[in-house]
């Protein structure tokens, strides 16, 4: 039997429902180019099954990019390799279970969000609990939050029908729009693509609310998208596709036709992309194409904040590593020295000394993923470094190392 608590404060306003439009999306041409190099070849650094009770019913990442797993009616988060179980707290009228699971999102600033045929749940630190946009939304396929840009706030998909909330929950009335199964929104909140079969639909700010457009493009039938910044990447029955909203990019692994991809997931740190097709996961960053086996008969692909794989099987959760590290366990004295060589030049006065342990520790992660994305450390003046003055996997794994050990002390 589900714990119950106190219920929380209601901050929403009261929750609005609008018909979704019809007509037609304005007519465009997009521009399509594709990229035709061959990839090289990639190895794991560590592949393994985290055993579940139940077949996983949806897999992605918090907040934080911790993973996060539904499995059997059960949400558990990954915590130092171990499924931690989040508890279902329901309130007195309240589903007591969380029903079949469509999918795990982010939130914004911490947790995140649970979207199963019973509503919308919010999955923290400690529980999970229904989220009052469940009173609107009641049977949800989709979710997505995003913390800035015009189309900032939370987005997902009620019985096809894409709904957005700011203060509010509202049913998106767009001509063209018509019914939905996917979307995604880019990191930086500046457009969203929708799906639903072979049917695609770029959405951006128009005057007087969105505009639905028609890429006029045979995609194929979209199994998945994913938002990076500036872009939103699908994976389609014909191949791999990035758009920035103006045109769009289709990946063939040099193959004479592009093989179907069914699932794209972005790494948080890198904005490199993951792509699952013909029982290979592929790797493109830039001009980087990599090809790495695995992902055969495999649903859902997400990259957590190490960028390493998860995916889900049957009664497992697989894992595959990526970092440079080899395993050899660390301590906090092993950082220190590369904590002074990299860090300290800018994080050791006096309120934010990074070879403090305490202090270091709650900012770990964070510079991990600064390290990874080449934003730290930065060149003289405390400007960005070129890119190919950015640290290689070798050069911070033992910081990855440590983390991945737990940040013992």
């Amino acid at each position: 039997m589900p714990r119950r608590r106190p219920p929380p404060p209601l901050i929403l306003a009261p929750l609005l429902f609008a018909a979704c439009g019809g007509g037609e999306a304005e007519p465009w041409q997009a521009p399509l180019t594709e990229v035709t190099a061959a990839p090289t070849e990639g190895t794991w650094t560590s592949e393994a099954a985290l055993a579940v009770a139940a077949d996983p019913d949806a897999v992605g990442v918090d907040a934080d990019h911790h993973v996060v797993v539904v499995a059997g009616g059960v949400t558990y988060a990954l915590e130092q390799g171990a499924l931690v179980p989040r508890p279902l707290y329901a309130e007195a009228g309240e589903p007591e279970v969380l029903g079949a699971a469509r999918a795990v999102a982010p939130k914004a600033a911490t947790g995140a969000w649970l979207a199963t045929d019973a509503g919308l749940f919010s999955v923290d630190r400690h529980f999970v609990t229904r989220s009052p946009m469940s009173e609107v939304a009641s049977d949800v396929g989709a979710v997505a939050e995003v913390a800035a840009g015009p189309l900032a706030g939370l987005w997902l998909v009620s019985q096809g029908v894409l709904h957005h909330a700011t203060d509010a929950l509202d049913a998106l009335s767009v001509p063209g729009l018509g019914q939905v199964s996917h979307f995604a929104v880019s990191a930086d909140g500046a457009f969203l693509v929708a799906a639903q079969g072979a049917t695609v639909r770029v959405l951006e700010p128009g005057d007087g609310g969105l505009v639905a457009r028609d890429p006029s493009l045979a995609l194929g039938t979209v199994h998945g998208l994913a938002g990076a910044p500036g872009a939103v990447w699908l994976a389609t029955s014909t191949g791999l596709y990035k758009t920035d909203g103006a045109g769009f990019t289709r990946y063939t692994f040099g193959q004479a036709s592009a093989p179907e991809v069914t699932q794209v997931a972005v790494d948080p740190a890198t904005g490199g992309v993951w792509a699952a097709a013909g029982g290979s996961l592929y790797y493109v960053q830039g001009n980087l194409l990599k090809r790495h086996g695995g992902a055969a008969g495999e649903r859902g692909l997400v990259v957590d904040q190490l960028g390493d794989l998860y995916s889900m099987a049957s009664g497992a959760l697989i894992y595959r590593g990526t970092g440079a590290t080899d395993g050899t366990a660390v301590t906090f004295g092993d950082v220190v020295p590369w904590i002074e060589a990299r860090c300290s030049a800018c994080h050791s006065n006096q309120t934010s000394d990074f070879r403090d342990y305490d202090v270091f520790i709650t900012r770990a992660e964070d510079a991990l993923a600064r390290v990874r994305s080449g934003d730290m450390p930065r060149c003289a003046g405390s400007v960005r470094c070129p890119t190919e003055e950015a640290l290689a996997p070798a050069d911070y794994a033992v910081l990855e190392q440590w983390i991945r050990d737990g940040m013992p002390q």
